[in-house]
């Protein structure tokens, strides 16, 4: 996915075309290896990276964060993760901030519906909109019906017009624009 976004690769623009559904994008087919070219982004672009895990996985999107720093070495590049991970990069030299959150909290439908979790989180959705990320970049499996909605609700509260990520079987990956598929 994000070799795609960093200018390896291509990946196919709405998860929809991906399902079956032939809708027209911004995103041209490509003729080398019959796959859809990268997305096109400014080189001041900013960028959010979500990445709401344990530190393993947190760990093993380092490679990716390097890949976008080096593919656009004057973006914005933010990593939203969870509180305990954020040790992990602090000290990252290709991220600007860190923007930890509790996901941990957020597990639950019915927990994610308590009053003060519901105001958290909302905090959280406004801190995001008001960044006016160019691209969200969700490095997550899309799993869970649950966590499709997380994840969709971060994109689509992020107001970003990419929302890119791993596209799953189903319509879970419903919301990204454009996709790598999982």
């Amino acid at each position: 996915l994000v070799a795609a976004i960093a200018g390896g690769t291509g990946i196919s623009a709405n998860c929809q075309l991906f399902m079956g559904k032939n809708r027209r994008t911004d995103m041209e087919h490509s003729d080398a290896g019959g796959g859809m070219t990268p997305i096109a982004l400014s080189s001041t672009a900013k960028i959010l990276v979500v990445k709401l895990a344990d530190l393993g996985d947190v760990l093993t999107a380092t490679p990716a964060l390097r890949a976008l720093r080096r593919r656009y070495p004057d973006a914005t590049i933010d990593v939203l993760l969870t509180h305990h991970t954020q040790p992990a990069l602090a000290h990252a030299t290709n991220v600007e901030t860190l923007i930890p959150s509790d996901n941990f909290r957020f597990f639950a439908p019915r927990d994610a519906l308590k009053p003060e979790l519901l105001a958290e989180g909302w905090r959280l959705l406004k801190t995001i909109r008001q960044k006016k990320y160019d691209a969200i970049i969700i490095l997550h499996h899309l799993t869970t019906r649950f966590g499709a909605l997380k994840y969709a609700t971060i994109a689509r509260a992020g107001g970003a017009k990419i929302a890119a990520g791993l596209c799953p079987p189903g319509k879970r990956g419903a919301f990204l624009t454009h996709f790598a598929a999982d």
